[in-house]
């Protein structure tokens, strides 16, 4: 793919079906973004992209993070609660607690309010 592309695993694989949707010897586009919307399961691809993130200069999009912000924004609607930048902080922090996520994972992702 060419610089700077955006590649995203939308296919349940790594989380539903064992695997990636790219083979081992893939290459993600330099300078590009690879976001992994799955939140759980093996996540081959986000591991890969893992994998080359300095090598090939790839901004990793973990889909742990839009997972927690989706559900937040569930929360903060039927609850009629508003869920700002430090509570949201507060509740990725206990969640990944619980779910005793990788550290490497989350490594150089944020997550904000908008």
């Amino acid at each position: 793919m060419p610089p700077a592309s955006l590649v995203i695993n939308a296919t349940g694989m790594g989380k539903d079906l064992p695997g990636s949707p790219i083979t081992g010897q893939g290459l993600f586009p330099i300078g590009g973004i690879a976001w992994e919307l799955n939140y759980r399961g093996e996540l081959g691809f986000l591991h890969q992209a893992l994998a080359q993130r300095e090598a090939r200069q790839v901004r990793v999009e973990d889909g742990w993070l839009y997972f927690l912000h989706g559900w937040t924004q569930v929360i903060a609607e039927v609850l009629k609660v508003r869920i700002d930048e430090a509570m949201l902080q507060r509740l990725a922090a206990i969640a990944g607690a619980i779910c005793a996520r990788k550290p490497s994972r989350a490594a150089g992702s944020t997550l904000t309010v908008t």
